[in-house]
C-alpha cells in the first residue's frame, strides 16, 4: 500500500481503488495508521459505494457527498465530474483582465474544455500581437469580440462519468486525433473500451492545444507535425500514470505531408528533421510495450478540429467531442482511414515558401563531381568525359555541342561546355527548377538551361554572369570543392587576411578605399595631398615673440603659398560672353561636382593625416616620468607649440601659440602652461593638448653654446 499511496498522492489529496467493500475498508484503516505514525491525520475519507462510506467512522468521513478532487466538482453519489463557466470579472477591460477571467472561467486540467476555450487563447494572442499594455483599456472593437467570446463560454456546465470504464476486465485502445490550423494547433485522447462480449465504448480522456508561435509564422505542415508531437507527447505521460490494459495505440492525422515526413526517408530541413527524430524516440519508447500505429483520417472525420476552430456553446454539450467519432466503436477494418505506411510518397512544393514539400527523385550524377578533390581539375574531367561520348556516339545530345578540335587538351570552349553540364546536373538533383514557381525571385532558366537570377542590372556595364547570377544550390558537392580551391589558391600565393578588430569599423579606412576615380581626379587628390604634407609647420623663424612666422618643407620652392582653393558660389553666369568652360566640363555643374568631389577626398586625408601626425609628433617629444602625469621635458618659456584643439581647423592650417609661463602644481611638476595665440588671447592649456614643433629651437644656454661651438 506504501507504493500505492506514494502513486496516488495529490498535495493533500489521496485516491484509492477498490473492487469491493472489504478492500475499501482495509485501504482505509492501513492508509489511517501510515499517516498516524508520522503525526498526520488522515480525514474525510469519501466513496462511490454507499456501503463502503457507512462503515468509515464517522470523525473521518467526509459530511457531503460532493466536494472537490484536484480542484474538480466530484459527487460521489452518482459518481461524475463536473463543469461550470462562471463569469467573474468586471470593470475596466484590459489584456490583464482577459487573461484572469481565461484563467478563471473553469479548473479544467485535463482541458476537456478545450474547444469552449480556443476562441479566448487566439484573442488574447492578438492582443499580444497588438503589443497592448497589461493595464491599458481595449479598443472598442476588441471590447465588443471580448464580450461575444464571453458570452459563449458564461453559463456552460457539462456532468461527465468519473469511470473510464465500469468493466474492469475489458481492454483498451487509445485513439490519438491531431489538427492544427493557421493560429492553433491541437490534440485529443480518447480510450475505447471493449468488454469480453465485444461491447465498445469510446470516452474522451484528455486533450492539449497550444496557439501558434507568435514570433514565426509557421507553415501548416509543420503546425500538423507539432500537433502530432504534443499528441504523443500527451500519451506517453498519461499512459504511464494510468493503470489500464492499453493493446493499442492509434495516432490519425489528416495532413498526408506530416505524415510522409514521419514515414519518409527524404532530406528534410532542419528543423523539421529534428521534430521528426523527436516524434521517433517517443513512438519508440511508446511501442517497447504497445503497439503504434499512425493512420490518415479524412478531415470531417478528424474531431480534434473542433479544438482548432472551436464550438458554440449550445452545440458542445451534446457534441461528439465527449466520446468521439462513432467509428471508434466499430472493428478497425471498418474505420474509414488508412494506414500512413500505404501513403504514396507525396511531400509539398516549395515548404518554405508556400507551405508544401517537393519530393526530389534520387537521381544519379553524370560526372563525378563528388570523386574529384580539386575544383580546377572538375571540368577538364567532364570536358574529356563529355568529348568521349561526343566522338563514340553517332546519336547527337542536345546537352554535348560539337566544338572543332584544335589540340589533344580542353580547348576554352569545351572547358566553359563542362562547366555548364557540372551546373545543370547540381540544380537538376537538387531540385532547384522549385524556385522558378517562385515569382518573387525570378529565377529562369536561360538559353543553355542553366538557372540564373535576372535581376535590374540588365542594362549595366557589367558582364552577363555579373548581371544575372547562376543559382548553385549550397548543398552541392561543387560549393565545397570551390572552397578548398580558393582556400588553396590564397595559401599557395601566400595571402592572408588581416581582419579590423569586431565592431570598429573606422579602424583601416582608406580616403579612396575601393573607389575606382578618373585619372584626373586621382591625380589631383595625389596633389591636394602633397600640398597638405608640406604645409606642416617645422619651425619658427625670426623672433620668438611672433609665432606666426613658421617655416614649412613647401617654403623651400613656393615661399608664403597658401594651400586650399577658393570655393566659388554656385550661380550661374550664362550671360558672359568670355566664359569658355573646358571640353572635359561640358557644363559648370560637371565642374562643381568634381571640385566638390576633389575637396571631399582632400578633406577627409586632412582629417585622418592630421590626427596622426599630431599623436606621432607628441610620442615623439612628450616622454612620461613614472608617475605617467607629468612629462620630465620642461617647456620653456617662449617656445612656439601647436594647440590640439577640439574644433575643426581649416584644412592646411595649424593653431600655434607662444609659451609665455609655465604653471607647476604643488610637488612641483609641470602640469599646464599659459599660452598667447596669434590672435592676442591668453589661454591656459595642459601639456597634453600641446604638441611641440617638428624642429625645435635652443632650449637652454648650454645647448645654445653647443650650438655655437657646432657652427664654429
Amino acid at each position: 500500500l506504501g507504493q500505492v499511496l506514494s502513486n496516488s498522492l495529490y498535495v493533500d489529496n489521496v485516491l484509492l481503488e477498490g473492487e469491493t467493500p472489504d478492500e475499501l475498508l482495509a485501504k482505509y484503516e492501513e492508509s489511517k495508521k501510515i499517516f498516524s505514525s508520522i503525526g498526520m491525520n488522515l480525514r474525510n475519507y469519501l466513496s462511490n459505494n454507499v456501503e463502503g462510506n457507512k462503515r468509515i467512522r464517522e470523525y473521518d468521513r467526509a459530511t457531503n457527498t460532493t466536494t472537490k478532487i484536484l480542484g474538480i466538482c466530484w459527487n460521489s453519489t452518482d459518481d461524475t465530474i463536473s463543469f461550470e463557466c462562471n463569469d467573474k470579472g468586471s470593470g475596466k477591460i484590459s489584456k490583464r483582465s482577459v487573461l484572469s477571467q481565461i484563467n478563471g472561467y473553469c479548473y479544467d486540467p485535463l482541458s476537456l474544455l478545450t474547444p469552449l476555450m480556443t476562441p479566448a487563447e487566439v484573442f488574447l494572442q492578438d492582443l499580444h500581437k497588438q503589443k497592448h499594455g497589461w493595464d491599458t483599456e481595449l479598443l472598442q472593437t476588441d471590447k465588443e469580440i471580448w464580450r461575444s467570446i464571453k458570452a459563449n463560454i458564461s453559463g456552460f456546465a457539462k456532468k461527465l462519468s468519473r469511470k473510464i470504464s465500469a468493466d474492469t476486465t475489458a481492454s483498451h485502445t487509445v485513439s490519438v486525433f491531431v489538427d492544427s490550423s493557421k493560429k492553433v494547433y491541437a490534440c485529443s485522447i480518447y480510450v475505447t473500451s471493449i468488454s469480453k462480449s465485444g461491447q465498445a465504448e469510446s470516452r474522451l480522456f484528455t486533450a492539449k492545444s497550444k496557439v501558434a508561435p507568435i514570433n514565426k509564422e509557421q507553415t501548416i505542415p509543420r503546425l500538423e507535425l507539432l500537433s502530432i508531437f504534443i499528441g504523443l507527447s500527451l500519451t506517453e505521460s498519461t499512459t504511464e500514470k494510468v493503470n489500464l490494459r492499453i493493446g493499442q495505440i492509434n495516432v490519425f492525422s489528416d495532413s498526408t505531408i506530416a505524415l510522409c515526413w514521419i514515414h519518409g526517408t527524404k532530406r528534410l530541413p532542419p528543423t523539421v528533421s529534428t521534430l521528426v527524430q523527436k516524434i521517433g524516440l517517443i513512438r519508440k519508447r511508446l511501442s517497447e510495450q504497445i503497439p503504434v500505429s499512425f493512420c490518415h483520417v479524412p478531415t470531417h472525420e478528424n474531431i480534434a478540429d473542433c479544438a482548432t476552430r472551436g464550438i458554440p456553446k449550445e452545440e458542445f454539450a451534446n457534441h461528439t467531442w465527449w466520446c468521439g467519432p462513432i467509428w471508434l466503436n466499430q472493428p478497425s477494418e471498418d474505420w474509414p482511414v488508412r494506414k500512413a505506411t500505404d501513403l504514396r510518397s507525396q511531400e509539398p512544393n516549395d515548404e518554405e515558401d508556400a507551405g508544401l514539400y517537393t519530393s526530389i527523385a534520387a537521381i544519379d550524377p553524370a560526372w563525378p563531381t563528388d570523386k574529384i578533390s580539386n575544383f580546377s581539375r572538375l571540368p577538364r574531367v567532364v570536358a574529356y568525359c563529355a568529348r568521349l561520348i561526343r566522338n563514340a556516339s553517332k546519336q547527337k545530345y542536345l546537352n554535348i555541342q560539337r566544338i572543332g578540335l584544335l589540340t589533344t587538351t580542353p580547348s576554352a570552349d569545351e572547358i566553359i561546355q563542362a562547366e555548364a553540364l557540372i551546373i545543370r546536373q547540381e540544380q537538376s538533383i537538387h531540385g532547384s527548377d522549385v524556385l522558378t514557381q517562385n515569382k518573387q525571385l525570378n529565377v529562369n532558366y536561360d538559353e543553355n538551361r542553366i538557372l540564373r537570377r535576372f535581376g535590374r542590372l540588365q542594362n549595366a556595364d557589367v558582364s552577363y554572369d555579373a548581371a544575372n547570377p547562376i543559382h548553385i544550390p549550397k548543398q552541392t558537392d561543387v560549393n565545397e570543392e570551390e572552397d578548398a580551391h580558393l582556400s588553396l589558391f590564397l595559401a599557395e600565393h601566400k595571402i592572408s587576411w588581416n581582419f579590423i578588430p569586431p565592431s570598429s569599423p573606422w579602424m583601416g579606412g582608406k580616403t579612396i578605399g575601393r573607389r575606382k576615380l578618373t585619372e584626373e581626379l586621382f591625380h589631383t587628390t595625389l596633389c591636394e595631398i602633397e600640398s597638405v604634407v608640406n604645409s606642416r609647420p617645422l619651425t619658427t623663424i625670426g623672433d620668438q615673440n611672433s609665432p606666426c612666422e613658421i617655416l614649412r618643407p613647401i617654403d623651400f620652392v613656393y615661399k608664403d603659398i597658401r594651400h586650399g582653393t577658393t570655393q566659388l558660389s554656385p550661380r550661374t553666369d550664362e550671360e558672359d560672353p568670355n566664359y569658355l568652360p573646358y571640353p572635359e566640363l561640358s557644363s559648370q555643374k560637371a565642374a562643381n561636382e568634381a571640385m566638390s568631389e576633389t575637396e571631399r577626398l582632400t578633406k577627409k586625408f586632412w582629417t585622418i593625416w592630421k590626427h596622426e601626425y599630431l599623436i606621432e609628433l607628441r610620442n615623439r617629444h612628450q616622454l612620461f616620468g613614472r608617475n605617467h602625469k607629468a612629462t620630465n621635458r620642461e617647456p620653456h618659456i617662449g617656445d612656439v607649440v601647436i594647440m590640439d584643439e577640439d574644433n575643426h581647423t581649416p584644412r592646411g592650417h595649424w593653431p600655434l601659440a607662444l609659451i609665455i609661463d609655465i604653471v607647476r602644481s604643488r610637488d612641483g611638476s609641470t602640469r599646464s602652461v599659459m599660452l598667447r595665440t596669434s590672435a592676442g588671447r591668453e589661454i591656459q592649456r595642459p601639456l597634453n593638448r600641446i604638441i611641440p614643433l617638428e624642429i625645435q629651437t635652443a632650449a637652454s644656454p648650454r645647448t645654445t653654446k653647443m650650438s655655437h661651438q657646432n657652427l664654429e
